[in-house]
């Protein structure tokens, strides 16, 4: 007998009560409550010994997340503002408002953020702890020794790491400060003997060679402000030591990845020499990264490449085919249609068309604002305790860290992806400012994570319909085993995380009009119905399939309620109706591999609740919504009882009539798409409505259709199963906007042979006199354009 499964409570009263101060006690209280279990082996409550094993290793990882104090918000101030302090007159856990440090940096040392050795004006030693790993553009580059930096209105309490010293939240209350301004030389007297040097160059190359970045950037900045000092008579005189100055600065900004910075001096060289070899290289780069073109011929086409994309014109068959675990990013520029954002009745803003648009239009591709690939980035190895002042165990985990840390550091290279950023809700009412009274855009770490909350979408494997509750055959193998993970998890597959600043415009709807999906990087939307001008884009922010009460959850933590048609009629229904969906959405009482593998084996009751929960949609029917809570339960039932594909062949003629008939309910009720076709003829067409949605389990229930007519005795439906394959492939490609992938979807079905001749089936010439509703196996019409379908034909 299995020994009785414990809570994490009962658990909890086993080791005793309260979080421990320390791993070291909790693993005293565990040994010492193991030796009681030992000495009375007749305790009252059961022991699962590795529910143990696993709650107290929860436990001691939870000790090492640091925790966060002195939580406050990021400096707006400018540095001209502050009032220089030290260490010395810094107070203890208190935030130094209107105050600036102005620091050297000894030493460097990572883990559970960034640790600073550091060196004051007065040279008194001490420490900065920051959060974010390498604050300033450039990576360690920036942070090397010897640098120096000022940290505005500093908070003086204890790090993570147990030690005294400044701990700075949000990346921008650092700012480095070059050693020719004025103010770090009241500061340090000593550096005034660098302003003695003749040559900034020669200065420049023994900062490069000891990769010292930020000193070459302060030795380039010294001779190109002398060189704007002298009278206007000497420029020409200093023309190529100017150039020389503007390109090797240039490259040192391209180096660090301020590539704004690097493309403006190399401009300013060309003005001067337009055939300066190092500022035309270094400016086609830097403008390629920052989305400019300055015309050079090498680039040629490789830019009218991104034109045509920008256009909207890219082979997205191509970019599918080159998509792997390894290479998820693709060098494509963005294509946004003709939308806009404006103000929504739905709440906020919202996406709009300017235009008419209609099913299966592309209306945006777009790259991530950032995307973590690994949650293994971020150096806080089992995240944040506190981290959003929460004292309740809300942990910020490894792989939101790893987000943020890539966030801070491309928008300190591109400002105008921070405004970007922190354009995206962050769950506040209304949005605060995110400049405050700086010109610079602030970097908000506590914003930065809640935007990550609100706004990130998972990027899975290839196209794989992973969240699910629906039987896939595909899917476990085209999964890696390194990403599978427990039934149902969306994250358990996932690949990245990213954020994409115009999706995150679209508000939801339990009814989207659109449908979005990956390729690698690249996030794509699609029209999933005809939309007329100034209407709205919508998305689905839940997944679809799940009954009222669960969707309302999955919206609480954006603050609004959907008022949707489906949601409207759904409000109103009878307590018992509403309970029976609910019902519905329950997992099987049997493992669906294990009911389908196993013919006797049977998910229990299920066909009785399905047709016991499709009374209660009448009004979904008559005004032709789908039913989308039926659209698994269906699907599931049909794979139930045809069993193993490799095996439908054996199944008996009653066991497929009722496979084929429960694959049509799935795509005409769950997903409202008929299947358009008639007795003279093998040749069947999708018919949409207003409201059908795309989904993959109706490619796949398609497909299943197929793989039944190719078995089936009678001639007309073996010739029928090309182009019921042939549909399965336009409704993929609607769905994922690529078809190149499509075959992986069909391997396990015998109709695969017959995919090479899909594209060549064309509707006879007398079809839109023949053309019919399809009938079920068992005579239940399912009229195409008829919404009063008969639900009691089922029985």
């Amino acid at each position: 007998m299995a020994p009785k499964q414990q809570s994490e409570g009962t658990i909890s009263r086993q080791i005793g009560r309260g979080v421990t101060d320390s791993s070291s006690d909790m693993a005293d209280k565990a040994v010492q409550y193991l030796h009681d279990i030992a000495s009375n082996p007749k305790s009252e409550e059961a022991f699962d010994f590795s529910a143990l094993m696993e709650w107290a290793g929860k436990r001691m990882r939870d000790q090492q997340a640091p925790a966060l104090t002195g939580r406050h918000g990021p400096s707006t101030a400018s540095l001209a503002d502050l009032q220089p302090v030290s260490f010395k007159t810094l107070l203890t856990d208190a935030r130094g408002e209107e105050k600036v440090i102005y620091l050297k940096i000894r030493s460097v040392s990572i883990g559970n953020g960034m640790t600073l050795a550091v060196q004051d004006s007065e040279e008194k030693e001490g420490s900065v702890w920051s959060l974010i790993e390498y604050p300033l553009p450039g990576g360690p580059a920036s942070m090397a020794p010897g640098t120096f930096i000022a940290v505005r209105e500093p908070y003086y309490g204890t790090s993570p790491n147990g030690q005294l010293a400044i701990c700075v939240h949000h990346p921008t209350d650092i700012e480095h400060i070059f050693k020719f301004d004025s103010k770090a030389m009241e500061q340090f007297p000593s550096l005034r003997a660098i302003e003695q040097i003749t040559s900034p160059l020669r200065a420049e190359d023994a900062a490069f060679v000891s990769s010292s970045l930020m000193e070459a950037l302060d030795c380039y900045s010294e001779g190109i402000a002398k060189v704007y000092k002298q009278p206007t008579s000497k420029h020409i005189e200093l023309a190529g030591e100017f150039c020389a100055l503007l390109s090797k600065r240039a490259f040192t900004y391209a180096r660090t990845g301020l590539h704004n910075e690097a493309f403006a001096d190399a401009t300013e060289a060309l003005i001067h020499e337009p055939k300066h070899q190092q500022a035309l290289k270094i400016g086609c780069s830097s403008a390629l990264e920052i989305g400019k073109y300055d015309g050079n011929q090498r680039l040629s086409e490789k830019v009218a490449l991104r034109m045509q994309h920008i256009k909207g014109q890219c082979d997205l068959n191509t970019l599918a085919g080159k998509t792997t675990r390894s290479n998820m990013v693709h060098d494509v520029s963005h294509s946004i249609g003709d939308i806009e954002i404006r103000e929504s009745k739905l709440g906020g803003r919202g996406v709009f068309a300017k235009q008419r648009f209609v099913r299966g239009q592309i209306v945006l591709w777009e790259k991530p604002i950032a995307m973590s690939f690994d949650e293994k980035v971020s150096s806080f190895e089992h995240g944040l305790r506190n981290f959003m002042g929460h004292d309740n165990g809300d942990y910020c985990n490894r792989s939101s860290m790893a987000f943020v840390q890539q966030l801070a550091a491309k928008t300190a290279a591109d400002p105008s992806l921070a405004e970007k950023l922190f354009d995206m809700f962050d769950g506040s009412q209304p949005e605060p400012n995110v400049h405050g009274g700086s010109e610079k855009q602030i970097f908000d770490s506590y914003r930065a994570i809640n935007i990550v909350k609100y706004n990130y979408h998972n990027v899975n494997w290839g196209n794989a319909s992973i969240n699910q509750q629906f039987y896939d055959p595909n899917t476990k193998f085209e999964i890696p085993k390194e990403f599978q993970g427990s039934r149902g998890s969306s994250l358990d597959h996932s690949l990245a995380r990213g954020l994409w600043y115009m999706n995150s415009m679209l508000n939801h709807s339990c009814l989207p009009d659109t449908s979005f999906t990956n390729i690698g990087n690249l996030l794509i939307v699609k029209i999933q119905g005809d939309i007329e001008k100034d209407e709205e884009l919508t998305t689905e922010y839940v997944e679809r399939g799940l009954p009222y009460e669960e969707r309302k959850k999955g919206l609480t933590k954006y603050a609004f309620e959907c008022c949707c048609p489906l949601c409207e009629i759904e409000v109103s229904l009878p307590p018992e109706a509403k309970a029976k969906r609910q019902q519905m959405y329950q997992p099987p009482e049997v493992e669906l591999p294990t009911a389908v593998q196993n013919r006797s084996v049977r998910t229990v009751g299920l066909e009785s609740k399905i047709q016991d929960t499709l009374k209660t949609y009448g009004a979904e029917l008559k005004a032709e919504l789908p039913c989308v809570l039926m659209m698994q339960p269906l699907f599931n039932l049909a794979h139930t009882y045809l069993g193993p594909i490799a095996d439908w062949g054996k199944a008996s003629p009653g066991l497929r009539a009722k496979g084929h008939d429960y694959f049509l309910w799935t795509l005409m009720l769950g997903l409202r798409i008929n299947l358009l076709h008639a007795p003279s003829t093998p040749y069947c067409k999708l018919a949409f409505s207003k409201h059908s949605l795309t989904h993959a389990i109706g490619v796949l229930a398609l497909i299943g259709l197929a793989g039944l007519a190719y078995i089936s005795p009678a001639l007309l439906e073996r010739k029928r199963a090309v182009a019921l394959l042939r549909c399965a492939k336009i409704l993929y490609k609607m769905h994922y906007t690529e078809d190149a992938t499509f075959d992986e979807r069909s391997q396990k079905y015998k109709c695969k042979s017959l995919s090479a001749g899909i594209d060549a089936v064309a509707p006879p010439e007398d079809w839109d006199k023949v053309k019919g509703a399809p009938q079920t196996k068992r005579g239940v019409g399912m009229n195409a354009c008829n919404s009063n379908v008969s639900i009691h034909g089922m029985a």
